[in-house]
């Protein structure tokens, strides 16, 4: 029994033992998984990993693999080698990261710090080190552990925004050209590490070929270096001149060395800057003493700095010439009432000079620098065409110049003029705008009384001639231009003796210089001949104005033509059938005229429309000013209409206020459209009657032959009826006989109002209709067609509105909408378990050919969430072929990215194919007019035909649209043809198409 237990207990503590020494296995074979898991995380980490012991050089005791991308070295030797982590730091921030590592110690806080390492074949590269010491139990300092990882990419687009910023800033600053050049070269040598940076100018290329303007060193090289300073001989600059782009050379690109002038420099980059005015000059860069391999973000970067000096340099010619001093510039700034101002595209910052915080009466503080501040300060009726303005000048690289009012903080008002010059990168993005605005506030109030004057000389029958002190014409009103002939512009700068006559001797205007000289007066009857030739009597009064010295400045001329009253029998005549008043056809002679109208009308065919307008309210007008004003009103309106009508319309006057308008050789009723916008152009302008300013409206009633009646008096009560229908309409309306006309008119003289309305008040939708393959009647896409739900006139189609918003600019804001609500239905479909592989959206030529078209769509993908290889775009074969190079390049980055892409309307344009093979094309859809004529038309079934062989033999699909007969579509079948649509099959739909798409009718 003791012995039983004796070996019972021994059996006890070896099963003990034994599950001790399992359980210590378990811990350590768990360690050691850990261990391991933590090493492959640390050779995974994008950068190093490292562990470095506590002494002076910190010697590395671990690497991890990605030390051999971040340094050049294999780990493994570094560790070997015992080499410190320290000798990898750039000599210049060796000392700053030893700082920082000693306060880490000192402290007890974690390290973060920026700095340079030298890889193994000699390359800087920024990194960023975060670590921190280990400490042991009695807190002494075991390890320095941390990891590191590359921001070079990061530094560099610092460095080029840093760079590009302070040129900028730079602009604003300097007082003198070569203090800005200066400036400039020293913040590229920054940017760069290059030992030099220059700039010279070209002369006749000869000797020594060019001037140095300027030229900055790093610190540690003499000016009068031994080597060369600058690296060329007029040869190489001709050569530079003649490159369009940057010549460089670098451990990679060679230039030959022929010449003992390029015996110094081991790397150089250089481009020719053409300035707007003057010779061209060099700018450049390089490094004596070490050769440098240029990356690409340093050629893109050099390249925007090359781009922005041209501009610099015009601006500082132009500074220079009003300055010499900082006083000057400043005081001539102030004077000229001109500011310098720069926006940052990228950053959205916005810089000012001095003189623009004055016109903007602010203080620096109190200004907002960022675009949105700046249109903060617009007056608010400005604001929006102040922002259409420059995005438009942005997005077309076109100039931006615009006049327009600031609302101050005390209220006060104050107009400014702005013009500007956008810059770009290589990837044409837009990143600077650089320009100048301009206080015209006294101008503006200068320009206005002399309008007024002007419009109150402009109101006179009577011809009006300004002179200077040397008998030079400055200035004519219109009466002068109809009366005689001569437009203003043949006569600004000349003398009056252009108009004589030849029947008055010398002494004739020898008494008038008398009269004028001691009297300040002459009147008298006087001989004159008009531009044609012809002789007219006149009746002309001429008077001087002195200046404060009592000198004659000026001489004003005002003459009428006499010649009616000539002739006593003419005058009777003329009276007879013109309205004395406003001289115009009277009711006599506009019923003459439409009986020949209407004649010439049968004869030949020809369309003609009878438009009468009444003034409304214009019992008012005699009631309240008197009928002299209301006389002028009269006659200032028909001088309006006459001078606003072609030559062969006819415009007279009934009785009162009503006017006629009689329009012959029309092709068409809807010619008339654009004489109406004429009529709303004239009463859009205020009327300036004897000191009397006014706003005019009219009604109008339009009726034609021979829609409307075949005879003259028909033609009248059709358009008075039509009048009357506008006054009850709430008056200032134009109404034609017949609603359709009504409608055209809405399209011409509203569209862009009602659009902007349509896309704020969701007026606009999309219909679907479905494409389907012709060998399975499977449904594969469906195609977006965007319609208008107009309020008055119901839906429209997208030729009713698509073209006028094409010329308007609408159409990008349209089409976006479009992408972007197609893309969403899309993406919905996809979420409801839909079958349909693909959205078709219609991308017009106009959004097509915009440089930015490839992010529009992208972002529209990524707004809505929906994948590319979900979109089809369809773009007519005439968009692609506009700019051939272009297309390739766009349609190439959507095909890319899995865009489908459609050729629209393929026939109706001229593809070679040679393009067609180098475009990433999915499909062509076959132009519908070929479609309509199937399958009887011999000619429309050889051009499928060929169009089917050929897409195929290019492995491109083929789709047929407008397929509205089961005869079409049995031809297409049997063609071979991939896949159709149209109403056969499917007509678009408004909401969600699923259901009734699955089946063909």
């Amino acid at each position: 029994m003791m012995f039983w237990n004796s070996a019972s207990i021994i059996s006890l503590v070896f099963l003990c033992a034994a599950l001790f020494i399992l359980l210590r296995l378990k811990k350590k074979t768990t360690a050691l998984l850990k261990q391991n898991k933590l090493l492959s995380m640390m050779h995974r980490f994008p950068g190093m990993v490292f562990r470095c012991q506590n002494d002076t050089p910190l010697t590395l005791l671990f690497i991890s693999q990605g030390g051999r991308s971040l340094t050049g070295h294999e780990s493994s030797t570094l560790i070997r080698k015992q080499v410190g982590y320290l000798s990898l730091i750039h000599s210049e921030d060796l000392k700053i990261l030893q700082t920082q590592v000693r306060d880490a110690l000192e402290t007890k806080i974690a390290l973060s710090q920026q700095y340079r390492i030298v890889t193994l074949t000699g390359k800087s590269k920024w990194v960023q080190t975060d670590g921190m010491w280990v400490y042991d139990k009695q807190e002494q300092p075991l390890f320095f552990e941390g990891m590191t990882r590359d921001i070079s990419k990061q530094k560099q687009r610092e460095t080029r925004n840093k760079v590009l910023k302070s040129i900028a800033a730079a602009c604003l600053r300097a007082s003198y050209n070569e203090d800005l050049l200066e400036e400039v070269l020293r913040l590229v040598l920054e940017g760069f590490g290059a030992d030099r940076a220059w700039l010279i100018q070209t002369t006749h290329l000869e000797g020594e070929g060019y001037q140095i303007v300027q030229m900055v060193s790093r610190t540690h090289l003499p000016t009068n270096n031994a080597r060369a300073p600058i690296p060329l001989n007029p040869a190489r600059c001709q050569q530079v001149l003649a490159s369009e782009g940057i010549l460089k050379c670098d451990l990679k690109t060679a230039w030959p060395r022929e010449d003992p002038h390029l015996s110094g420099e081991q790397s150089m980059m250089c481009t020719a800057i053409k300035t707007k005015i003057g010779k061209p000059w060099i700018f450049g860069i390089h490094y004596d003493n070490a050769s440098h391999l240029y990356s690409e973000d340093e050629d893109s970067l050099f390249s925007e700095i090359a781009a922005q000096l041209p501009h610099t340099l015009y601006i500082l010619r132009t500074i220079k010439k009003l300055s010499k001093s900082d006083y000057i510039l400043t005081e001539a700034q102030r004077i000229a009432h001109i500011g310098i101002w720069n926006l940052d595209i990228v950053d959205n910052c916005l810089t000012w000079s001095d003189e623009i915080y004055r016109i903007f009466g602010l203080q620096p503080k109190q200004l907002e620098a960022t675009y949105e501040g700046f249109l903060k300060l617009v007056h608010p009726d400005d604001r929006a065409r102040v922002d259409q303005a420059y995005t438009q000048s942005v997005i077309n690289k076109i100039p931006y110049n615009i006049t327009h009012r600031l609302l101050l903080a005390d209220g006060t008002i104050r107009y400014v003029n702005e013009q500007c010059e956008t810059f770009y990168d290589d990837t044409e993005k837009a990143v600077r705008s650089f320009g100048i605005v301009q206080d015209i506030t006294h101008q503006k109030k200068v320009e206005t009384k002399l309008h007024q004057s002007l419009i109150a000389v402009n109101n006179t029958e009577d011809a009006v001639a300004i002179t200077n002190d040397k008998h030079e014409i400055i200035e004519i009103n219109a009466a002068y231009s109809e009366i005689t002939g001569y437009s203003r512009e043949e006569v600004l700068g000349k003398k009056p003796d252009l108009l004589k006559s030849g029947k008055h001797a010398e002494s004739f205007y020898e008494l008038q210089v008398h009269d004028l000289r001691d009297k300040g007066l002459w009147k008298g009857e006087v001989w004159k001949r008009r531009k044609n030739g012809e002789l007219f009597p006149t009746w002309s009064i001429i008077t001087t104005l002195r200046g404060p010295t009592q000198k004659i400045v000026n001489y004003v001329s005002v003459f009428s033509d006499v010649s009616p009253l000539k002739s006593s029998q003419k005058n009777r005549n003329f009276f007879g059938h013109h309205d004395p008043l406003t001289k115009l056809p009277n009711q006599i002679l506009l019923n003459d005229r439409l009986e020949h109208a209407l004649q010439h009308g049968q004869r030949e065919e020809k369309k003609l429309a009878v438009i009468l307008l009444d003034l409304d309210f214009f019992r008012k007008i005699n009631e309240r000013l008197g009928y002299a004003v209301g006389d002028g009103v009269l006659r200032e309106v028909a001088r309006r209409i006459k001078k606003s009508m072609r030559d062969e319309d006819t415009v007279a006057r009934l009785e009162g206020d009503q006017f006629v308008i009689l329009v012959e050789k029309m092709r068409q009723a809807q010619d008339v459209v654009f004489l109406v916008k004429k009529l709303k152009a004239i009463f859009e302008e205020t009327f300036m009657i004897n000191d009397h300013e006014m706003r005019l409206h009219i009604s109008v009633g339009i009726s034609f032959y021979p829609e409307d009646a075949t005879d003259g008096d028909g033609l009248m009560e059709t358009a008075k009826t039509a009048m009357s229908r506008a006054k009850k309409a709430g008056r200032n309306k134009f109404q034609f006989s017949t609603p359709s006309l009504s409608l055209a008119t809405f399209e011409h003289l509203s569209f862009e109002k009602a659009l902007s309305q349509a896309l704020r008040e969701n007026e606009l939708v999309l219909h679907y209709q479905a494409q389907y393959t012709l060998k399975t009647n499977q449904v594969t896409t469906a195609e977006a067609l965007v319609r208008w739900n107009h309020p008055e006139f119901g839906l429209l189609f997208p030729d009713k509105f698509i073209p006028f918003a094409e010329e308007s600019g609408l159409i990008q804001e349209i089409e976006q909408w479009i992408l972007e609500t197609a893309c969403a239905q899309m993406a919905n479909w996809i979420k409801q378990g839909q079958a349909l592989k693909r959205v078709a959206v219609n991308i017009s030529g106009v959004q097509f050919q915009r440089s930015d078209i490839v992010n529009l769509i992208l972002h529209a993908l990524k707004k809505t969430g929906l994948a590319a290889e979900r979109l089809e775009l369809e773009i007519t074969e005439t968009a692609i072929m506009k700019r051939i190079a272009h297309s390739i390049d766009v349609l190439d980055q959507l095909s890319h990215k899995g865009v489908h892409i459609t050729i629209d309307d393929f026939g109706s344009g001229y593809s070679s194919l040679s393009h067609l093979s180098r475009l990433p094309i999915h499909r062509l859809k076959i132009e519908r007019s070929f479609v309509q004529d199937l399958p009887k038309n011999n000619e429309s079934v050889r051009v499928i035909h060929a169009i089917k062989t050929l897409a195929h033999s290019l492995q491109i699909g083929v789709i047929a649209g407008g397929v509205e007969t089961k005869a079409q579509h049995q031809f297409l079948q049997s063609l071979g043809c991939d896949e159709a649509q149209g109403y056969l099959y499917h007509r678009p739909v408004l909401e969600d198409p699923s259901a009734s798409f699955l089946n063909i009718r």
